[in-house]
């Protein structure tokens, strides 16, 4: 998935409004990289079930993806929601997945990802229920 080019603005103006230094990154790049350190939230996914929200730092950011610094380790192939500041707009919720993964220090992980999908406020909500629906099915089953 590539976000749009104004969409991309609106999250390179929210993320420099919320900036918190400078940034390095050089790995393989298939987009234009943006060094910008910001404070983002994240939701990680485990089968399909939005986890405990997240507070990470980003990198640098491009058009199909992004680099994040966090103290939890993914691992590769991973999914997550990311919230994209925009500038005078609600964040935009982006599903990833991590591409690369590097551990520089102890608790420290930096993690490339990229961008699969801008998610609907409807979709948004079927990652956030899944947990609820997943435990009806496990009650329904145990009382059967």
């Amino acid at each position: 998935m590539q976000l749009s080019t104004q969409t991309f603005a609106q999250v390179i103006e929210g993320l420099r409004a919320h900036s918190v230094g400078r940034g390095g990154g050089s790995e393989k790049r298939r987009s234009l990289r943006i060094e910008i350190e910001s404070k983002l939230a994240m939701i990680p996914l485990r089968d399909a079930v939005a986890d405990h929200p997240l507070e990470v730092l980003t990198r640098d950011i491009s058009h199909t993806g992004i680099g994040l610094l966090q103290c939890v380790d993914f691992g590769m192939k991973k999914q997550f929601i990311l919230f994209l500041p925009r500038q005078g707009l609600k964040s935009v919720p982006i599903l990833c997945t991590t591409v690369y993964s590097f551990q520089p220090a102890k608790g420290l992980f930096i993690n490339g990802s990229e961008f699969l999908q801008e998610l609907s406020e409807d979709r948004l909500a079927e990652f956030e229920n899944a947990d609820d629906r997943l435990q009806k099915r496990i009650q329904s089953t145990i009382l059967e």
